[in-house]
Order: C-alpha cells, then sequence, then structure tokens
C-alpha cells in the first residue's frame, strides 16, 4: 500500500512505494521474550565448535561452488550505502549480535559459519576470493570452511534486521534526501528493499518526529478530508485556523482555507435561500402570536437530489417517505388529534371500535391524501367550527405534502414508548396499591420506612382508637349534661352539687371536641394519604431501574428515552424489574402472594411487548419474521385484553394491532429504518451547530451558517471520507 508524503522544499505529494509489511516489534521485556532470551546465550560466550581440521589449498571449482552456495542461502534484507549503515551502527552499538565481525557494520545477507558466528555474505566471499585457505576468519583455530558446514542464518536474526528491536533508533534522513535527489522521478523515493518494507513506524514517536521534520517531509491532508473533518466535528472557521497551525507543529498540514470554502460552495451549490417572515408561536396561557422569525430554505429540493444522481451516473428509482412523531405526522396530514372521534390518522376507525379486538369488528376503510382533501372542504363549507371537525373524520386541514399515507412510516418508537410508560404506570400503580394493604395492617419495624408511610400508618392503627375515644366522651358528656338538669330542678341550682356537675359538664365538652379534633386530623391524614414513591414496593421499582441504568425523565410525565426502554426489555432487565418486589414482599409475609401474582402479571405483559419491539424496531425484516411479529402482536393484544379489562385501548395499541404488521409486510424494512430518532438526532445536530455559531448576532445569518455545515455533514462526498467508528474495546469481565 503506498503511503503519500509531502516534500516541503517543491510542495509536491511523494508516495512511498514498493514496500511490503514488516515485522512489528513492541516495547517488551528481555525475560519475556524469546529472541532476547536467545542472544543472551550467544552473548554469553564459550568454548567454539569443535570442527575438522585440514590444510588443502582452494581449488577455483570448489571456491566458485562454496561462492555460489552463500549466494544462495544468503537472504535479501534491507541495505542502504555504506555510511547510512555506519551511522545505524553507532545507533545500534547496544545490540553488538547485530554487526558484522568481518565490516564491523549491520549484518547484511547474513550467514552462519561453523563457529557459528554471523557475517555478510559478500565479506565472507571477499575473504575467501582473498586468503588462499578456505579457512573461518573468526576462528582461532582456523577452521576449514565448506558448503555444508556454512548455513543461512537464524529467522530470528533475519527478523531483527528487518525491523530493529526494542525501539532502536536508526537516523535515515541523510538517506531519504539523498534519495529525493537522485530519483528519476521527481519527488517520488523509490528505495530497492528487494521486496522488504521500511516503515518509519519502526521509531518511537520522537525518532519519527525528528526524522521527518531532518528530511523535509510533511504529511499533507486532502481538502476533502479536511472539509469532512470540520464538518464533522462542527468547527467554525476561525477555530480551523488556530487547528492548522497546531498540526503544521506535528508536520501536518491541512489545505487552505480558501479551497475547502470553494469544495463546500460546490457541495451546496448555492441553493439555500433565507428570511426574516412572520410565525404563529403559541402562547403558555393558550392560542398564539405572530412573530418574526428567520428561516432558511432549499427552494428546488428536487433539481438538487437529481443533479447529485446524475453526476455520479446511476440508474435511480425515487421513492419519498415521509416520518416522525405522531403529533408532527396529524399536523402534516391535518388530522386534528389523537383524541378525536376519528383518532386514527391511517384509517377512520372510531375511538370505541378500537376497544374491540379485529375479530369482533368490521375493518375500517384507509384514508388518503386525496379523501383528507376531500372530508375538509366539506369541513370548511360547513363554517370551519373546530368543535364540529369530530363530524368531517377530524380532518382539520389539508395535507402539506402529496405523499401517499402508505409512504407514511408509522412512529415506531413513540408506539414502544407509550406502551411501555403505560404498563409502568400501571405496574407502579399495582405496587401503590400493595403499600396501602401494608399500612392498613403493618405492625413490625418502619426504621427504613420514610416518614409520610410511618405517618400513614400509625393514622391507620390510632383511627379507631381516637374514634373509641370520642364516642366514650360523648357518652360523658350527655350523661353529666342529663345529671345536672335533673339535679337542678330537685335541688335547685345554688346546691354545690349541681355547681359541680355544671364544672365536670365544662370539661368534658372541652375533651369532646379535643377528641373530635383528634378524629378529623386523622381521617385527613388518611385522605391524604401517602406520597407515590414512599411506600416500600413502589420504592424497590425505582432502585430496580437505578440497577438497570434507566432514568424516568422529570418531565413529560415521567416517560422514558428510547434507549432506556430499549435496554429495559431485554430478558435479564426485565427479570431484575419485575422480581424487585417479590424481594420487598420476603420482608413481609402477609402480602407475598399479592406481590408474586403483580410480578407474573407484569413480567408477561412487558415480555410481550418486548417481543414485537426487537421485530419492529428492526431495520430489515424477512417475510418469516414478518409472520412472527403478528403472532407476537396479538399475543400482547390479547394478553392485555385479558388482565387489564378496564383499561382503555389507545390510539398507539390501535397503530400495533392494526397497522404495523401491514406496514412491514408492504416494504420488508421496519421502523429502525425511518424511526424518529433520525429526525431527533437532526434536531440535536441544529442545536449543536447553533451553539458553534452563537458568536453571529444576525439570527438570519447565523441560520444561514448552521443550514449550510448541516448539508456539508451529510453531503454524499463529506459522508464518504469520513473514517469509519472505531468499536470500543469490551472490558473484561470482573473476577
Amino acid at each position: 500500500m503506498d503511503r503519500v508524503l509531502h516534500a516541503s522544499r517543491q510542495n509536491k505529494l511523494v508516495p512511498f512505494r514498493s514496500l511490503v509489511t514488516p515485522n512489528k516489534w513492541k516495547a517488551h521485556t528481555a525475560d519475556k521474550c524469546e529472541v532476547c532470551q536467545h542472544f543472551e546465550v550467544l552473548m554469553k560466550g564459550g568454548m567454539k565448535k569443535k570442527c575438522d581440521k585440514t590444510n588443502g589449498q582452494t581449488s577455483s571449482e570448489s571456491l566458485q561452488s562454496l561462492v555460489a552456495h552463500i549466494g544462495h542461502i544468503a537472504p535479501n534484507t534491507f541495505n542502504f550505502n555504506q555510511g547510512v549503515r555506519l551511522a545505524a551502527t553507532q545507533s545500534l552499538s547496544a545490540i553488538s549480535h547485530l554487526k558484522c565481525p568481518l565490516c564491523h557494520c549491520i549484518l547484511h545477507r547474513p550467514v552462519e559459519l561453523p563457529c557459528r558466528s554471523l557475517v555478510c555474505a559478500e565479506c565472507i566471499i571477499t575473504c575467501l576470493t582473498l586468503s588462499a585457505n578456505n579457512t573461518c576468519p573468526c576462528c582461532y583455530d582456523n577452521s576449514p570452511l565448506t558448503a555444508s558446514s556454512i548455513n543461512a542464518a537464524p529467522e530470528v536474526i533475519l527478523s531483527l534486521l528487518n525491523a530493529p528491536p526494542c525501539g532502536a533508533e536508526v537516523n535515515m534522513a541523510s538517506e531519504i534526501q539523498r534519495m529525493l535527489s537522485e530519483s528519476p522521478e521527481p519527488n517520488v523515493l523509490q528505495i530497492p528493499t528487494g521486496g522488504g518494507r521500511v516503515k518509519v513506524k519502526h521509531l518511537d514517536k520522537v525518532a519519527k518526529k525528528r526524522l521527518l521534520s531532518e528530511a523535509g517531509i510533511q504529511m499533507d491532508i486532502l481538502p476533502e478530508k479536511g472539509l469532512a473533518m470540520k464538518a464533522d466535528l462542527s468547527i467554525p472557521w476561525r477555530k480551523l485556523r488556530k487547528i492548522r497551525r497546531w498540526l503544521k507543529g506535528s508536520g501536518l498540514s491541512l489545505p487552505s482555507e480558501r479551497k475547502m470554502r470553494s469544495i463546500a460552495a460546490q457541495q451546496i451549490d448555492d441553493n439555500l435561500e433565507s428570511e426574516v417572515a412572520p410565525f404563529a408561536f403559541p402562547l403558555d396561557s393558550g392560542g398564539e402570536e405572530l412573530r418574526s422569525a428567520a428561516h432558511v430554505f432549499i427552494p428546488n429540493l428536487q433539481r438538487k437530489i437529481f443533479q447529485f444522481l446524475e453526476e455520479n451516473e446511476r440508474n435511480y428509482t425515487l421513492r419519498v417517505f415521509m416520518h416522525g412523531d405522531y403529533e408532527y405526522l396529524g399536523g402534516i396530514y391535518g388530522i386534528s388529534g389523537a383524541s378525536g372521534r376519528q383518532p386514527c390518522m391511517f384509517c377512520t376507525i372510531t375511538s370505541n371500535e378500537i376497544q374491540k379486538p379485529p375479530s369482533k369488528r368490521q375493518k375500517s376503510p384507509n384514508r388518503c391524501v386525496e379523501s383528507i382533501i376531500s372530508w375538509n372542504q366539506k369541513f370548511l363549507q360547513a363554517g370551519g367550527d373546530a368543535k364540529k371537525v369530530k363530524n368531517f373524520m377530524n380532518c382539520i386541514s389539508k395535507p402539506f405534502f402529496n405523499i401517499p399515507l402508505t409512504q407514511v412510516c408509522l412512529p415506531g418508537l413513540h408506539i414502544t414508548q407509550g406502551l411501555f410508560t403505560k404498563l409502568y404506570l400501571l405496574f407502579e400503580n399495582a405496587c401503590h396499591q400493595l403499600d396501602a394493604k401494608l399500612a392498613l395492617g403493618y405492625q413490625g419495624n418502619c426504621d427504613n420506612m420514610s416518614s409520610n408511610f410511618v405517618a400513614y400508618i400509625k393514622a391507620s392503627h390510632d383511627l379507631n382508637k381516637a374514634k373509641d375515644d370520642f364516642e366514650k366522651a360523648t357518652e360523658m358528656l350527655t350523661q353529666l349534661q342529663q345529671n345536672t338538669t335533673y339535679f337542678s330542678i330537685v335541688i335547685g341550682q345554688a346546691n354545690p352539687i349541681v355547681q359541680s356537675l355544671q364544672e365536670l359538664s365544662k370539661q368534658s365538652m372541652v375533651e369532646v371536641q379535643q377528641a373530635e379534633r383528634k378524629v378529623l386530623d386523622i381521617e385527613k391524614i388518611i385522605k391524604e394519604g401517602f406520597k407515590l414513591h414512599d411506600g416500600p414496593f413502589v420504592k424497590g421499582l425505582d432502585v430496580a431501574l437505578q440497577n438497570i441504568g434507566v432514568e424516568r425523565q422529570q418531565y413529560f410525565g415521567g416517560t422514558f428515552v428510547g434507549n432506556h426502554i430499549h435496554k429495559t426489555l431485554k430478558p435479564t432487565n426485565l427479570k431484575l424489574l419485575c422480581s424487585s418486589i417479590k424481594n420487598v414482599a420476603q420482608q413481609y409475609p402477609v402480602l407475598l402472594m399479592d406481590a408474586q401474582q403483580v410480578a407474573d402479571t407484569f413480567e408477561g405483559a412487558f415480555a410481550r411487548l418486548g417481543a414485537c419491539h426487537s421485530i419492529y424496531d428492526q431495520c430489515f425484516v424477512t417475510d418469516e419474521k414478518c409472520g412472527e411479529l403478528d403472532k407476537a402482536i396479538v399475543s400482547f393484544m390479547d394478553y392485555f385484553r385479558t388482565n387489564f379489562p378496564n383499561e382503555n385501548i389507545s390510539p398507539k395499541m390501535h397503530l400495533l394491532e392494526d397497522h404495523t404488521v401491514e406496514w412491514v409486510r408492504r416494504y420488508n424494512f421496519g421502523f429502525g429504518m425511518l424511526g424518529e430518532q433520525g429526525a431527533e438526532s437532526i434536531h440535536r445536530r441544529f442545536n449543536e451547530l447553533n451553539t458553534t455559531y452563537s458568536s453571529i448576532r444576525n439570527k438570519e445569518k447565523r441560520l444561514l451558517c448552521v443550514v449550510k455545515e448541516h448539508l456539508v455533514s451529510i453531503s454524499p462526498d463529506s459522508i464518504s471520507a469520513q473514517p469509519p467508528p472505531t468499536k470500543r474495546a469490551k472490558r473484561a469481565a470482573a473476577v
């Protein structure tokens, strides 16, 4: 694979050609490296290997055969000129086993002699040619050399020569400059390696930086890559100038701003217009008000799309799809909302018929763009009173787009979100009922309970006693009043006995009032009840959600975000959530059976919803999966109607029951292909870009910059230039 280098002196691209993959050596210790251990043994020395001694003279034929044998077994290794070899030898002084004992340079095409010495092939051939005897030049005993005694160098030596180990540095700057100047092709660095490869990656970071700096080599980023990086990271032009200075100090050169702006203008193609116009904004108190606001639009989106397809010479068949949440889709197609008489925007079913299973009702006719326009005209002719729109199929306005309703993707995320939230609120309410049962008859330890719940338990226990005290005080007061009246008639009011009875009656009256006030206070506490999250069973649900890593939103009715719903619907997390109330009930055995029944009921409901979600949330759905989805939806709806007979079937349940399988079978892809999360991610992207360009005070200019940056980031050229995301390494499980 060619590497593109840049020679700053001539400002041209330099391909680094004819390279092959080297062996890669990472930082390591000698005790864990077989190669290093092998050379430690070699460096210890010891007695030389004994060889047979012969004093015969070398014939020309034997010399030629010996030279041919050496040339055959000597491998090709990377080799610079002699000056570079000497410089590299000085930097590799710490590993002397890579030096030839004859030329004292790094080994080149090494062979192993009988005494286990390693020499260059050229060096031993020169010695044999100049010497009258074929004896070993490295032995003290002049051992004879034969074709059978000279062997190829070990593989570990060849590996070390092709990739210097342990961070060894080789200063090749001068050699690279020489090769650039002597190259027949301008600015092309060609290294004759005999199939070997030299890579700057062999050096550590400091040596690499010094090498590139001394050789005058600089990496040049292409304009398309630079523009894609800017758009992907949402970097404004002023910050990109600072980044350019930082990268230049590290040997990286960004293209000029003029080039990148020119490419961005070509991608946008001046196909944007902006203006300030009046828009209707909702008021918190109700109603709407007109305010001026900036907006940016594409005058001819169709021309832009066809232009791109023609430039890339693609055969195409276009089909436009609409997607979004239910409120958005209803507004786009002029349906008044999910609370109307005909709440579904895909068919004319009434809210009463939704409650019946499909087997007990007829299929309602589907809506279309033409029927919505027709009913809206009738509505306007009748006066356009919004209170009477239910009489006109809830068609309160004309559709914005002429996109068939068969090409409108169902809001899969909001269907799952609505059904999951509905089930969870029912689950939470069932746990609250368990808490209420516990409070009525509980007489155990209250240390781990909230103060409100303890007050409720105490009030439940004290109510009967307070009523008994009130009744006794009332009876006592009645008896004293009767005695006072009787003795006043018999012995007169001036009698001390009568006066004493009157004092007792006054005291009894105070006691009756106090007892009555106590009863009223206790009844008030019981009537107000305790907060939902004060009871131990509901608290158990909150703890289970925290253990799963799921949080409820503070607003929007305490709903859940889509990713958290997807996480909770996993079988292991569902089991953890539903078994939480069983664990709480272990402390209160009187409610153990009730808690078991509640847990089993909701675990079955959540599991059936999860089975539906796991299929229709996919991007592509086969016909076999469509059959499984149909069965899963029927199972969920039957289970819900059986176990929750008093609950209404919501419009989102109707979408799941009547329209989901129909949509998936028509196109064989699920809601994951055109989910609402894609549109919501665009909204998040616009908010990020608005923050990036917040320094532009003019709102119209700021919005124009935001839209331009967005169009550049989603252009096919920028997307193709973006590097693929790096997968995160999985963490090892804790032992």
